[in-house]
């Protein structure tokens, strides 16, 4: 995710941001603190993924075997 859909994350599930998109708002269903463990789950996931990258950088080995893309956006 980009900086500005982090910042606008809640935003996005609570309040429909997208919702002329299709994306629904969840704020029936879902708590901020809710959101929050949510969000913090694709940035566990991105951070993890930076820290394998460099790693195998730091190696001098191909950051991804026959993917077509890479998680991080760093």
């Amino acid at each position: 995710m980009s900086p500005e859909t982090h910042g606008a994350f809640d935003r996005i599930v609570l309040e429909g941001l997208y919702l002329p998109a299709g994306m629904p708002r969840w704020d029936d269903a879902l708590s901020k603190a809710d959101t929050d463990a949510i969000h913090a789950y694709p940035i566990a996931l991105q951070t993890s993924v930076r820290e394998r990258e460099l790693k195998l950088q730091r190696a001098g080995k191909p950051l991804d075997e026959r993917a077509l893309m890479v998680l991080s956006n760093f």
